[in-house]
């Protein structure tokens, strides 16, 4: 009798981790962002908007990180 207890405790708390795990796990489903702001969010204003400038970035750095990645890649790291 007390061995299927113990059997019984062990199962269902073995359970709950496994829900409480599982849960954890689960992130938000990908959602598809309207290009409308919603009601409560502030907007950029139009000198934000038009003093903001792309990044450059050279072209040769951009060849070296690549293949540094790449190499890293196959090294293993």
């Amino acid at each position: 009798m007390r061995l299927a207890l113990c059997r019984g405790l062990f199962l269902s708390a073995a359970l709950g981790i496994a829900v409480l795990a599982c849960a954890a796990w689960l992130e938000p489903a990908p959602r598809i962002l309207s290009g409308a702001a919603p009601a409560g969010a502030a907007g950029v204003s139009h000198h934000a908007a038009t003093r903001a400038t792309p990044a450059r970035v050279d072209s040769a750095r951009l060849l070296l990180l690549l293949l540094g990645l790449a190499h890293a890649r196959k090294d293993g790291y």
